[in-house]
């Protein structure tokens, strides 16, 4: 086994699959609330995976000023 063969790191909490399909419920406009119980995943676990990125957010910073 190589070091490309090995997962380096913490595992993922939660399947990407079930990222998707949160970001999919919160562009419906789902709460987030919502989101949890529909996907099985804490409240705090969406609120992280679908805020802005900060590079996002520093974008939009430069582009008020």
């Amino acid at each position: 086994m190589t070091i490309k063969d090995r997962r380096i790191g913490r595992p993922n909490a939660h399947p990407d699959d079930r990222i998707d399909y949160a970001r999919l419920l919160r562009q419906q406009g789902d709460s987030l609330g919502e989101i949890a119980t529909k996907t099985g995943i804490p409240k705090t676990s969406p609120h992280r995976y679908l805020s802005p990125s900060k590079s996002s957010l520093e974008n939009c910073y430069k582009r008020s000023r």
